[in-house]
């Protein structure tokens, strides 16, 4: 069968193959190596013919230079052989005639004329009359008392020289000399050896006339030729072939002095022509051209020759070495070696030898694998117990994973629940084995759509997987909630498929989330409604209000001296009294009225069903009812009160921010008037304090921009897995007559004028400028930027940011960007797109504050970030509060989950360090770790 497909096949020899493109390749490769050549020879012919081109105008320019000056000279010895010329009857006229004769003989003048000064003609000797545009040459002359030369073809070519005679300081008139133009043709011929011609074209005629030539029997044919052809352009280049001759034909450039001669007559022009025979110099450039092509294809046909003898024995022993090599599919190993014998020396070893060699190896690998399939068909068995060893590995491995397995058959039965699920649920597998899976107590609190969709997934009408949550009944009694996953594997057990179920218990996760979410809504300290669940609850409020046309008022306060408590007394002593006070208030606020702690020690009461006049009674209550507070357990004597400023509601539209404002300035207007008084507000009084502290803080901020006054400074974060610092946050400064002042004091101004795009993007640029100046030294710093709220989705603030780093040159990965947890989760949709594009740039993200509001894992789950910080309202107390160990705890957990890094922010002592250890916490800054501090001071300049 292969020796009939084999005859079917023409053969051509690689030989002729290599030969035939080497034939082509040498004829391209020659044509274009001879016609390079022969540009290249026409480039040198065409640069040397310019060159004698150029010689030959210089040269032609100097004669009629020479002629011009030696006119000139004789026009102005003239007076001096006839001081009168204007009395031809005088004695001295035959020393004229014979001063003629003379300079006819040795200057080869043609004429002499002499003028009056009025250009009148009085005198003349020769033959050649002057002609009546010589008039306005010679008033030139004349007027300019000045010789003046120009050439007169308008019969013959003559040079013309006008030189004026002067009498004292008299003009007495202007003598004229010319000579014909033939004299220069015939001295640059002797100077040069070549040909030259004299072109003259008349006004009104448009035909060039020949006015002299050297070697005038071939000139003139040429010319003729050349003006056939070039009859409209006589100044062009040619090259005219006459008698197997080629003669170039080309212009002379003359001198601008020249040209002013030649244009100074009545014919339209003069043109010189240098007539050269190139006969030879083409004859040998076609010459060396030959002569190359032949030695191409002389080398041709000797690398052809070699060729075809350095070709015929390897080929030879290629066709033997493939007629040998179907062998190998016989087993006849031995023969094919017999056939092929490698050449046994080592110099000159080529392509064959190397097949020759390697397909004995060929040969001798082949009998060994041959040889070797035998053993191979022994170790099938060892195989098939090794499977049985690993069948075994995988039960046990199934049994030991922490996670319920339940793997049922095609029917919907149980076949098998691992160790692990029976120690969980506390079923034996004899009550669970053979039962269906559906109505098993594994999937009988299930919803019912759940399990017809389970039905159909074993059907493998839908898609092979399945995950669901649902409510598990243990053996004890207990309701588990477990996250299942199924599988739908065909084709697995006798040709039908099983179904794997592995299944979860997140019970726990599930409560300590229903316990965060409600951390997240409320004060931990006190328990009541955190700023951002009041906010919404007043939202809510205010909606009800306008709805049913009711009144409602908000009493905004914070205590009196609490500052100085905290400060005297420790933190401890004022959370206890803001404890007090909450339990107080409860006691005196009705149900329906909402209390929250917007901060600190401020507070806000939101309460329906109060005007005007019943919202200064209820101040007053609370006054009466905080000053019944004792602090004598605290070492304190001192009596508690509150600035409470009041404004009330209705119908109209007010956003909360607003309603809270006008509050916060009613409260700030009766801590001045007297501590433990309430304020109602009012859109008529003039807050002139306030407005005016706004508008000097708007201007601080703006001098703070254009004079540099900002600055950064950086507070390390340590890891804690290996307390080394890679980290530093940068936190902004405002330099205020020699003074530092935080962000605090002025960046709800910020927020408000719209200044904080400009603080934001500055920050962003100073960091990274000053990231890229430790680059070198400190390759793994990373720095932490803050970001607005406002920032969230800014374009130009991205645009400024990739060129930033592109300039830099920095890794993006070692910046780290933060934004609050309100900040990201007020606009989800808007936040979550901003942190993909920061994170697609190359930078990470962080989420600043987190626990302070929403706090949902639901927005942890779903935004992209790459760290977590944990508010310091949740760490500052850590050590002595329960609540906030579980929180940060479960915390914790749930992020590494997630997959996040945490880190701890007001870590201000070793105890609460530890705790964050032994939490899992990454991370942990703080004044125990180290105060923010200038650049200069971590990194050395």
């Amino acid at each position: 069968m292969a020796d009939s497909l084999a005859s079917n096949i023409k053969f051509t020899s690689l030989r002729w193959k290599l030969m035939v493109t080497l034939v082509l390749v040498t004829c391209v490769v020659g044509a274009s190596l001879a016609l390079l050549f022969y540009q290249f020879l026409m480039d040198q012919y065409t640069q040397s013919r310019n060159d004698a081109l150029s010689i030959a105008s210089k040269q032609v320019n100097g004669l009629l230079d020479q002629q011009r000056q030696q006119l000139q000279q004789i026009a102005s010895t003239l007076p001096k052989l006839s001081p009168n010329w204007d009395d031809t009857s005088r004695a001295d006229a035959p020393l004229v005639n014979e001063a003629w004769s003379a300079l006819q003989l040795d200057m080869g003048l043609d004429s002499i004329h002499f003028f009056t000064p009025q250009g009148q003609e009085q005198a003349r000797l020769g033959e050649f009359h002057a002609k009546p545009f010589w008039q306005k040459l010679i008033l030139e002359s004349i007027a300019s008392e000045a010789p003046v030369s120009f050439i007169d073809c308008s019969e013959k070519c003559h040079m013309v020289a006008l030189a004026p005679v002067l009498s004292g300081q008299h003009l007495t008139g202007i003598f004229a000399v010319s000579a014909t133009l033939a004299d220069t043709v015939l001295a640059f011929h002797k100077i040069s050896h070549a040909d030259i011609a004299m072109l003259a074209t008349h006004r009104g005629s448009a035909k060039p006339r020949i006015e002299a030539a050297s070697s005038p029997s071939t000139t003139h044919e040429v010319l003729k030729k050349f003006l056939l052809m070039h009859q409209e352009t006589p100044n062009q280049k040619a090259l005219i072939t006459l008698a197997n001759n080629s003669f170039e034909v080309a212009a002379l450039a003359l001198s601008p002095a020249n040209l002013a001669l030649s244009s100074a007559n009545q014919s339209a022009g003069v043109q010189l022509l240098l007539i050269e025979n190139v006969n030879a110099k083409l004859l040998a450039v076609h010459s060396t051209i030959r002569h190359v092509f032949f030695l191409i294809l002389g080398q041709l046909f000797v690398m052809l020759a070699l060729l075809y003898l350095l070709l015929t024995r390897p080929l030879e022993r290629l066709l033997r070495i493939s007629k040998a090599l179907p062998m190998l599919g016989n087993g006849a190993f031995a023969e094919l070696r017999n056939i092929i014998s490698p050449r046994k020396t080592r110099n000159w070893q080529d392509e064959v030898d190397l097949l020759d060699r390697t397909s004995i190896d060929l040969s001798h690998r082949l009998q060994y694998l041959e040889a070797a399939a035998v053993e191979h068909t022994l170790s099938l068995k060892q195989a098939l117990n090794q499977v049985s060893r690993e069948k075994v590995f995988t039960s046990n491995l199934l049994d030991k994973a922490q996670a319920m397995i339940v793997v049922s058959d095609h029917n919907g039965n149980i076949l098998t629940l691992n160790r692990y699920g029976i120690e969980l649920t506390g079923y034996s597998g004899q009550q669970l084995t053979h039962t269906p899976f559906i109505s098993s107590p594994m999937l009988k609190d299930a919803e019912p759509g759940i399990c017809e969709t389970l039905l159909l997934l074993m059907s493998e009408e839908e898609e092979p997987h399945l995950r669901h949550e649902s409510d598990v009944s243990f053996a004890n009694g207990s309701l588990h909630k477990v996250a299942w996953s199924h599988s739908w594997l065909p084709d697995t057990l006798e040709g039908h498929g099983v179904l794997l179920s592995m299944g979860m218990d997140i019970t726990e996760r599930i409560q300590n989330e229903v316990k965060l979410a409600y951390l997240a809504d409320h004060d931990t300290l006190t328990g009541c409604f955190n700023r951002r669940r009041f906010q919404a609850e007043l939202e809510r409020m205010l909606e009800t209000a306008k709805r049913y046309s009711m009144q409602g008022a908000l009493l905004y306060f914070d205590l009196d001296h609490f500052k100085n408590i905290n400060d005297t007394s420790g933190h401890q002593a004022g959370d206890a009294l803001l404890q007090r006070v909450i339990t107080e208030l409860r006691m005196l606020l009705r149900n329906v009225d909402i209390i929250g702690r917007m901060g600190g020690d401020e507070f806000a009461i939101a309460t329906l069903d109060t005007n005007a006049l019943d919202a200064p009674l209820v101040a007053q209550r609370i006054n009466d009812q905080l000053a019944t507070i004792s602090l004598a357990d605290l070492g304190l004597s001192q009596r508690v009160s509150a600035s409470i400023g009041i404004v009330t509601f209705s119908g109209e539209d007010i956003s909360v921010r607003d309603l809270l404002a006008h509050a916060d300035i009613a409260m700030y207007q009766a801590k001045g008037a007297q501590r433990g008084s309430w304020h109602l507000y009012s859109q008529a009084e003039k807050i002139r304090e306030r407005l005016r502290e706004t508008l000097d803080w708007e201007k601080r901020i703006q001098e703070g921009m254009s004079l540099d006054r900002f600055e950064l400074h950086y507070q390390p974060i340590l890891c804690l897995h290996d307390n080394s610092i890679h980290h530093y946050e940068a936190l902004l400064r405002l330099r205020v007559d020699s003074e530092l002042v935080a962000p605090g004091d002025f960046l709800e101004i910020a927020l408000l004028n719209g200044q904080i795009r400009e603080l934001d993007a500055w920050v962003m640029h100073k960091a990274i400028q000053q990231l890229a100046l430790i680059s070198g030294q400190h390759p793994d710093i990373s720095f932490a930027i803050n970001l607005s709220a406002v920032n969230i989705g800014n374009v130009k603030l991205l645009l400024k940011l990739k060129q930033q780093i592109q300039e830099s040159q920095i890794d993006p990965r070692r910046i780290i960007f933060e934004i609050t947890e309100t900040a990201a989760v007020t606009d989800f949709s808007a936040a979550n797109e901003f942190i993909h594009t920061i994170r697609e740039i190359g930078c990470a993200f962080a989420l600043d504050d987190f626990g302070s509001g929403f706090a949902s894992f639901y927005y942890l789950k779903q935004f992209p970030v790459d760290y977590i910080k944990i508010d310091g309202s949740f760490i500052r107390n850590l050590a002595e509060s329960p609540d906030d160990q579980i929180f940060v705890r479960a915390m914790v957990d749930i992020a590494r989950a997630y997959g996040k890094k945490t880190v701890a922010e007001f870590v201000e002592n070793a105890k609460t360090m530890d705790l964050l250890r032994q939490y899992g916490v990454d991370y942990a800054q703080g004044y125990h770790i180290g105060k923010p501090a200038p650049f200069g001071t971590h990194f050395e300049k």
